[in-house]
Parts: structure tokens; C-alpha cells; sequence
């Protein structure tokens, strides 16, 4: 199974990018809190996760991470969500926004 990013305007997949440099990451289906973060973040109408579904790191900041001590392993933090997203009609919506540059458009947080 080849594994992609579910996220709209993302192409990344396993195998894609170079070893180690993209993650992929579960939605947190158990987390029905976080679930509904991620979600919001994602902003997919009509869709539902399933078990199946990834998001890559690039969706993610760098806080979002920590590292296991043994290996050195980039993992995901239990509270991360995603908040990095390319948009394409953002992008003409605003002309001074340069196509296929990551923006951090909106952060969903609940208080």
C-alpha cells in the first residue's frame, strides 16, 4: 500500500522524497477532540478519515515534533495539529502570494 498525504494540493507520498525527510502521520481516529482539529485544519468536505489516512509532515511545525532518545526518530507529539496548508485559490485570491510556497494560513486551536 502506498502511502499519501490526504491533505488538498499535497502530492507527498512514502518513497516520494528522500528517507527520513517527510513523515506521515495518522489522524488521531481514537481522539475525537483532536480528531475534530485536525479535521478543521484539513478542510475536506465530504470526507472521512479512515485508518488509511495520512498526513505528511510538512502540515506540521517544527514544535510539533519531538525526538525519541535512542534513535534520534522525529516523532509526532500527542498534541500536535496540523496547521501548514498550500491553497491554491488563496494564492489568486491574493497576487502577492507566490504559487507552490507553504503559508501557515490559519492556526486551529480550542481553548
Amino acid at each position: 500500500m502506498v502511502i499519501c498525504c490526504a491533505a488538498a494540493n499535497c502530492s507527498n507520498r512514502q518513497g516520494k522524497a528522500l528517507r527520513g525527510a517527510v513523515s506521515f502521520h495518522r489522524f488521531p481516529l481514537k481522539d475525537s477532540k483532536r480528531l475534530i482539529q485536525w479535521l478543521k485544519a484539513v478542510q475536506r468536505d465530504n470526507w472521512t478519515p479512515t485508518k488509511y489516512s495520512f498526513l505528511c509532515s510538512e502540515h506540521f511545525t517544527k514544535d510539533s515534533f519531538s525526538r525519541r532518545l535512542e534513535d534520534q526518530h522525529r516523532l509526532l507529539k500527542p498534541t500536535a495539529v496540523p496547521t501548514i496548508f498550500r491553497s491554491s485559490q488563496l494564492c489568486q485570491l491574493h497576487p502577492f502570494l507566490e504559487p507552490g510556497r507553504r503559508y501557515c494560513f490559519h492556526k486551529i486551536m480550542s481553548p
